[in-house]
């Protein structure tokens, strides 16, 4: 079973832990779980596409203590969408529109020169398709706490298998949970509603 890469820092800790495919395969029978909203830990991805996402738990606040980190690039430009394969998270859904919210995390200062508007964003796919015209978020604030980001919608999918993928694009920005909500008037609080089991 693959592992997430763990990368020696002075000051962040890294922890390693499999994927979680139990925790995700409620996600890949249950449908919607609970209340209209299907929820998955960041690190709960169904498939690793490669090292561009590291798991870390420098951040407190974080659902479970973990969360992933766009952690490689201190001083390198952002990344294009097409850079990395990402993670990917595997689901069935009832069919409908949905919204995606993703709760993540922006430094005041990443490295020489990111932190702030300059580690605001990453890129999310659905079925393989961009979500939107450009990468998720870059709105910069708030900063240096988790929050819930609308990443907007509605999205019309089908009932059947789909999969959302989150693929880094500036260095410094974590990811905590994702979720997806039927109802348009949902709007997540604190760390959100407990994660999707695999026996909902």
């Amino acid at each position: 079973m693959p592992s997430l890469p763990q990368v020696a820092a002075p000051v962040l800790v890294g922890v390693r832990l499999p994927f979680k495919r139990d925790v995700i395969a409620g996600i890949l029978r249950g449908g919607l779980g609970f209340d209209g909203v299907v929820v998955a830990e960041a690190e709960h991805a169904t498939d690793l596409g490669d090292d561009a996402w590291i798991e870390r738990s420098h951040f407190g606040g974080a659902a479970g203590g973990l969360y992933l980190h766009d952690l490689r690039r201190l001083d390198e430009d952002a990344l294009a969408i097409e850079a990395t394969r990402g993670v990917r998270y595997e689901l069935h859904l009832e069919g409908g529109d949905y919204r995606l919210w993703v709760r993540r995390y922006v430094p005041s200062a990443w490295g020489a020169v990111r932190g702030r508007t300059a580690s605001d964003s990453a890129w999310a796919l659905v079925d393989g398709e961009p979500l939107g015209a450009g990468p998720l978020d870059e709105r910069g604030e708030p900063i240096d706490r988790w929050a819930w980001i609308d990443v907007g919608g509605p999205l019309s999918l089908s009932r059947g298998a789909h999969q959302l993928t989150l693929r880094p694009r500036e260095g410094g920005y974590a990811i905590d949970r994702w979720l997806l909500a039927r109802d348009p008037g949902f709007e997540p609080e604190g760390e959100g509603p407990r994660e999707t089991s695999a026996d909902p």
